[in-house]
């Protein structure tokens, strides 16, 4: 890891450290426990994941990603070495739903730094006091920004430098293209996923990671959803199902700022639960760093290639 990259690791785990000291101020004790029962579950059902082996009896943190989002980062911590993250959000008609969740080897930096003043759910204030904030908005709408304009806009779980502007990132968050497709993923999760949590992990595969750059099918190929509105979720799933069977590569690309910035991911397994299909997805230049994302938000947001 180079200077600049373990730089921004540390703006990442610094914000995600200091969400502990809002976390007493803005989650109230019954959702609290209520989200640490369904953590506790999910566990249980992702130790059968030799992946998630460390995940065994691990200690639950649960800490509110901002004021007015409804949403919730739980991190796992073994032996005070963080081990992985869910992301849970409130859904309109009662109950939560399991946004994301992932290995991350950034959590474990976590121990290396004293924590800072906090300011708000979602901020704090680094070493020169200047103030940053965590943004979370849907999976590939997460960013790290500084109140330092000079120090610019960073993908989370990436670290990658954003050629965007604050307040270009809230212009796409607000957009009406935006706003449909979370109203059309709301839909989704109100009819199809119970809302007192995933109930079991039905199966799960893996396949080795590869450098999702390496090719680009999204230049010269259609994408396997092309054609495919979140209706016909089960025919995107039962081929991204054979793919990783079959141990062939997949990519997953998602544009954002009107195309100022692409992600290209590869697919590395999936997670079959009762209720959805999570695929994992390593994070570009950390591929020890996994990522499950439920399908749906993966078809909203972007495009699978083989």
């Amino acid at each position: 890891m180079n200077a600049r990259t373990k730089k921004l690791a540390v703006l990442f785990v610094l914000t995600l450290t200091l969400f502990a000291g809002a976390k007493h101020m803005n989650a109230e004790a019954p959702a609290e426990q209520q989200l640490t029962e369904l953590a506790e579950q999910w566990c249980k059902q992702l130790a059968a994941d030799p992946s998630f082996a460390t995940w065994r009896g691990a200690k639950l943190s649960v800490y509110p990603l901002g004021p007015g989002t409804h949403s919730w980062m739980v991190i796992l911590s073994q032996q005070e070495e963080r081990v992985g993250y869910f992301i849970i959000h409130a859904v309109e008609n009662g109950g939560y739903t399991l946004g994301e969740y992932g290995l991350d080897p950034y959590i474990s930096l976590l121990d290396s730094f004293e924590q800072q003043t906090s300011l708000l759910p979602g901020t704090y204030s680094n070493e020169n006091n200047e103030a940053a904030a965590f943004y979370y908005i849907h999976p590939f709408l997460a960013v790290y920004a500084s109140n330092n304009a000079a120090e610019g806009l960073y993908e989370l779980f990436s670290s990658e430098q954003l050629p965007v502007t604050i307040d270009q990132f809230k212009a796409e968050a607000q957009s009406s293209s935006l706003k449909a497709k979370q109203a059309e993923l709301q839909a989704l999760t109100n009819n199809k996923i119970a809302t007192a949590g995933l109930s079991r992990l039905a199966s799960f595969a893996h396949v080795e990671p590869f450098d999702s750059y390496a090719s680009m099918p999204w230049l010269t190929k259609a994408s396997l959803n092309q054609n495919y509105s979140l209706k016909d979720i089960d025919k995107l799933k039962a081929q991204i199902i054979k793919t990783i069977q079959k141990d062939e590569q997949l990519r997953y690309v998602t544009e954002q700022y009107n195309g100022k910035v692409l992600f290209a991911s590869s697919v590395t397994g999936y997670h079959q639960w009762d209720e959805q299909l999570y695929v994992a997805l390593s994070v570009p230049e950390h591929q020890t760093a996994v990522r499950y994302v439920p399908l749906p938000d993966l078809m909203a947001y972007g495009h699978f290639y083989r």
